[in-house]
């Protein structure tokens, strides 16, 4: 007798008049799909309905509603399970579903991020989720509705659209530059990186030994926009800075705003700390490989460099670019009132793709 696996939701059963499914002989619920063996007719056809097809049919809906919630990109996710980006794709559009190992691996990843995330939880419903997500107290939506009408904002997907142009002028590894809050006439590093979306905005991630951030940035004019934030703690920095206009650039500088900890070592991941307003520049250190993997590794291998840059090594001219005599003393002698960067003195460089890359000093 041939045995016949077709996927089929509980209610064919119910409605299908040509094939009534005469006989239900068992039914046992095995990973979150309920199983009916069915006697068809004379024919004695076996088959195996999936009557649970419905949680595998919401399973990208409920992935893709996680990983808004825990601000995690597809891109992220895949390079830190060591899978194509692509195939992240497809479990979010619901096109494929996770393998077992896949899934496996996937609910231990988020168990890091919400403790207690068990391989039981992909059995709830969208709704279901949300709550053991989201808490009781929050709201089902995921973007407040302020935040994603400012997102909608047709000038913002304009931006976001060039982005996906001129971005790639900015995309690969980045060290940044930027005064010690709490170690005065001291400089410190975080690296970064700035990697192209398929949606337009840019992807940017930056950090300190294991504290990293995460989040978008744009293209307006002759400005790069950023923000990014802490997957534990939601903290967040803000970044505006100047570019020049070349098939390659090299070096931009700007103002970052962030919540300085008491600690340089703390970065600006940790929750809490006093707002505070940095020039910094950033200086390109490599290039992407194109592989998500290989790139969160080289990523990972820049970030265990100490931040705290070495005596000597910031030359002078970037001292004074960053450290800067402001308010109304320096500007009765000529100086500027506020924190500004002002384009016309900016340290933003760039080449063709074919000439070396420009360097404000030596980078180890």
């Amino acid at each position: 007798m041939p045995i016949i696996v077709v996927p089929l939701a509980a209610s064919a059963c119910q409605s299908n008049n040509h094939d009534p499914c005469r006989g239900v002989r068992a039914g046992a619920a095995t990973g979150g799909v309920r199983l009916w063996v069915v006697w068809t007719g004379p024919a004695a056809r076996v088959r195996i309905a999936a009557a649970g097809a419905r949680v595998n049919d919401e399973f990208g809906a409920k992935l893709g509603f996680v990983l808004k919630f825990l601000t995690l990109s597809n891109g992220y996710v895949a390079a830190e399970l060591a899978v194509d980006k692509s195939l992240v794709e497809r479990w979010v559009a619901g096109t494929v579903h996770p393998s077992a190992h896949n899934l496996g691996r996937l609910t231990e990843f988020l168990a890091r991020r919400v403790p207690g995330v068990t391989l039981l939880d992909w059995d709830r419903s969208v709704e279901a989720l949300r709550d053991r997500f989201g808490g009781s107290g929050l709201p089902p939506q995921v973007t407040p509705t302020a935040v994603a009408d400012w997102l909608a904002h047709p000038k913002v997907a304009e931006v976001a659209a060039a982005t996906a142009i001129d971005g790639m002028k900015v995309t690969g590894f980045w060290r940044t530059t930027r005064a010690a809050p709490d170690m005065p006439g001291r400089f410190c590093h975080d690296y970064g990186m700035i990697a192209p979306r398929s949606d337009g905005p840019l992807y940017c991630e930056i950090g300190v030994f294991s504290s990293r951030l995460s989040g978008w940035g744009m293209i307006a004019g002759d400005q790069n926009y950023s923000c990014s934030s802490s997957h534990a703690l939601g903290s967040m920095t803000f970044g505006i800075f100047n570019r020049v206009r070349a098939a390659r650039i090299d070096a931009i500088d700007g103002i970052s705003l962030a919540c300085s900890p008491a600690r340089l070592l703390a970065c600006s991941a940790v929750g809490g700390g006093i707002p505070i307003a940095l020039a910094t520049c950033m200086e390109r250190v490599g290039e992407l490989s194109g592989d998500a993997v290989a790139d969160k590794h080289r990523l990972a291998t820049l970030l265990a460099d100490h931040p705290l840059a070495r005596e000597g090594t910031v030359p002078d001219t970037l001292r004074h670019h960053l450290l800067r005599d402001i308010g109304p003393a320096a500007h009765g002698d000529g100086g500027d009132l506020f924190l500004m960067m002002i384009l016309m003195t900016s340290l933003a460089r760039g080449a063709s793709v074919d000439q070396p890359a420009v360097r404000l000093h030596a980078v180890s």
